[in-house]
């Protein structure tokens, strides 16, 4: 194994080359004691934990990971959760406390007041995980509900999937290890030059969670067959950054000022700036409200795709571009131009977010038998199947709950507006059925 026999042919050519698996001297990722052991041990060393531990499954499998620890158990989530955390609580029978954002929707973040409210009310929380930036960039004050939580020795598992770069530069917002997390997830591929499901999940230097349970949790989640040329990939990028990051972050960071005061000039657009409402921003996370243009999320996708720019996401408040410190700096220039190009109507959108997190209401379903109903006709019956939607991929619907007219409303405005919806099927969705 593999089949392709270290051949360079097909399209993939030089790719299957270097897929390699467990042969002597290349490791193994279930017990890594060589080459894998010395990769993760450099880059625990560089962003500042204790133990990092490498995956080819992506940040999915961490989260999953983390959240295995405390099955059975009651945990506080802050509510802008990927819904690899949906299914986490699903699998390990966890009992969720959710805490909103202060303004209910996916762009916002949790508080730290509203953190220490829900551990006053529940004495019993056995765990807290926070997402950590969140999909926009904005960041919650973790080190403060670090603090709060280990107060009462309750650990703090963070989904860290966007946040590979800060432990790398003073302009980006402090690294979960900076902040004092117990264990958190790292996506490798997002921001760094590493391969589409590279990852790694992190224990603290002062975690109260052990690094060798982490580890045998992480192997029930991934592959026994594990990509070399993805665990090479994060290798590569643990020494770029070492190496260039930095400077690569601080060159980046002005041009992103520079461009950003060139877009705030434009009529109808504006970039959200690095503190706002007094939260930390990752700069990274190149964000543009373009409410103000009267311009449509199709207008915008037709008007950068005619130039060959593809935004990490373009939603009815939103154009997102994820910056990298591979990323050559006259991308930022293409982006500039391809805005000052577009037509804005004159008549600015005011319209509600495509969905809010709204409180979720729990339903006791009548029967377990499920069904596929039309979505408009559902309110008040129970969600059987979470319905979450890209971006960002925060579920918009739990399983269990119940179904309001804000929520259908929601992901109706959402399907109009273009955006994927996962979780429904021909524009129905899974509820539990009526007696």
């Amino acid at each position: 194994m593999p089949g392709a026999k270290g051949r360079s042919f097909g399209f993939l050519k030089g790719i299957f080359r270097y897929d390699f698996t467990e042969i002597a001297g290349l490791d193994n990722l279930f017990e890594p004691k060589e080459i894998l052991e010395k990769s993760q041990s450099e880059m625990a060393a560089d962003i500042g934990a204790e133990k990092v531990l490498y995956t080819v499954n992506g940040s999915s499998s961490g989260v999953l990971t983390l959240l295995s620890l405390f099955r059975g158990k009651k945990v506080l989530f802050a509510r802008d959760f990927h819904l690899s955390a949906a299914h986490a609580i699903e699998l390990f029978d966890i009992t969720p406390v959710f805490v909103y954002p202060e303004t209910p929707v996916i762009s916002s973040v949790v508080n730290k007041a509203a953190v220490k409210t829900a551990l006053e009310q529940n004495p019993d929380i056995a765990a807290i995980y926070i997402t950590y930036p969140n999909y926009y960039g904005f960041c919650a004050d973790l080190s403060g509900i670090v603090k709060l939580a280990h107060q009462k020795r309750i650990p703090v598992v963070v989904d860290a999937a966007h946040s590979a770069c800060f432990p790398y530069s003073e302009f980006l917002p402090a690294s979960p290890a900076e902040s004092g997390a117990d264990a958190w997830v790292v996506s490798t591929h997002k921001t760094l030059p590493a391969m589409n499901q590279s990852a790694y999940v992190a224990v603290g230097k002062k975690s109260r969670l052990s690094a060798e349970n982490i580890k045998e949790a992480l192997n029930h989640f991934v592959t026994t067959s594990p990509s070399y040329p993805i665990m090479a990939s994060i290798d590569f990028a643990k020494d770029y950054m070492a190496k260039k990051g930095k400077r690569r972050i601080e060159k980046l960071f002005y041009a992103i000022v520079k461009y950003s005061k060139k877009i705030d000039e434009l009529y109808g657009f504006t970039v959200v700036k690095q503190v706002d409402k007094g939260e930390p921003k990752d700069v990274l996370k190149w964000a543009i409200d373009y409410r103000a243009s009267g311009l449509s999320a199709a207008d915008v996708q037709k008007a950068l795709h005619k130039r060959r720019i593809y935004a990490e996401a373009v939603d009815p408040h939103y154009i997102l571009f994820l910056l990298s410190p591979a990323l050559h700096r006259k991308a930022l220039k293409k982006a500039y131009r391809a805005l000052k190009k577009m037509e804005p109507t004159g008549n600015p959108r005011e319209m509600k977010p495509t969905y809010a997190l709204e409180k979720c209401e729990w339903g006791a379903p009548a029967s377990q038998e499920t069904v596929w109903a039309d979505l408009s006709a559902c309110e008040g019956k129970i969600a059987a199947k979470p319905v979450a939607i890209y971006p960002p991929g925060v579920p918009a619907v739990l399983k269990g709950q119940i179904l309001t007219r804000e929520l259908i409303s929601g992901i109706q405005r959402a399907k109009a507006e273009g955006l994927s919806v996962v979780g429904m099927k021909d524009g129905l969705i899974k509820v539990y059925a009526d007696k």
